[in-house]
């Protein structure tokens, strides 16, 4: 059963549209003015993107039971805190989930005049799941690829992504692409780019996300890693006293993070080598970078 609200001099039913973020508790408020007609009965009624049809909710009466229509899928997070003797209808409703945004309508049924209703619009806003990530990781000597994305992922409204990168920025560029869900949420990706030099590596860069869901813009940290390439070739000897020595010919490709030093490539290599081997590196050349 649905209402049709009717109009009288003076009687008017008062409350205002709402936003909320995902998770948090929001109030509807509504309340029946200039009247002193017996109230017999609240109704609330809602259409939302999980119940798009409009249909009523919950009961509320005289007495202060409460009477939850079902299925709603509000029962165990909706709570009536008005007065019915004051004609405050107001509920509450905890842990708003996306699903909850649409159209509340809160109905007021006195006598002898009838019914009189408003209209409360419930907006949920979802915040961004937010990081900072390289895909591939940039190599050294290649041309221009990307050296960190920012993702801002499945936020309602669209958040804003920017980079700060200080006096590198003359040395790169963003390109940033977004893409809508079918819940409503979107999630903006921002790529930057440039080309992995040595100059690049150990670059700080801050990814900044803006949304409204968001108390106060959030800022990401990240660190650029340059990986470098060495082909290394080595000789290794073998026999403590014996008179002919076994020579070993290596050839490997090492990618080191952090300061591209070929001091520490040869070192690290050397390491590794003389563990795998057993045998003691003696010469390490043919270095290139």
């Amino acid at each position: 059963m649905f209402f049709e609200p009717m109009f009288s001099q003076g009687i008017r039913v008062i409350g205002g549209s709402r936003t909320v973020v995902q998770g948090e508790d929001v109030d509807l408020s509504c309340r029946l003015l200039e009247t002193d007609e017996e109230l017999e009965q609240i109704t609330w009624q809602k259409r939302t993107l999980e119940e798009p049809e409009n249909h009523n909710f919950l009961l509320i009466y005289p007495s202060g039971v409460t009477a939850f229509i079902s299925p709603n899928g509000l029962e165990n997070r909706v709570q009536f805190f008005g007065n019915q003797s004051e004609k405050i209808g107001s509920i509450r409703i905890t842990a708003a989930r996306l699903l909850d945004e649409g159209t509340f309508t809160c109905v007021f049924s006195v006598f002898p005049s009838g019914v009189y209703s408003i209209e409360i619009p419930l907006t949920v806003l979802v915040p961004p799941v937010m990081s900072v990530t390289v895909d591939v990781p940039p190599v050294i000597g290649e041309n221009e690829v990307v050296l960190a994305s920012c993702l801002a992922a499945g936020a309602k409204p669209q958040a804003e992504v920017r980079w700060n990168t200080d006096a590198f920025g003359s040395l790169v560029r963003t390109v940033t692409n977004s893409t809508q869900h079918a819940n409503g949420t979107t999630t903006v990706v921002s790529h930057l780019l440039g080309v992995p030099t040595r100059a690049a590596n150990q670059q700080q860069v801050q990814c900044v996300v803006n949304q409204s869901a968001l108390a106060t813009e959030r800022t990401l940290a990240y660190t650029i890693n340059i990986n470098c390439k060495y082909e290394l070739s080595a000789f290794t000897g073998c026999g403590p006293s014996s008179t002919s020595n076994v020579w070993v010919w290596v050839v490997g490709l090492y990618s080191t993070h952090g300061a591209c030093s070929v001091a520490s490539a040869l070192t690290t290599f050397g390491r590794r080598l003389g563990s795998a081997t057993q045998f003691l590196p003696l010469f390490v050349g043919s270095v290139f970078s």
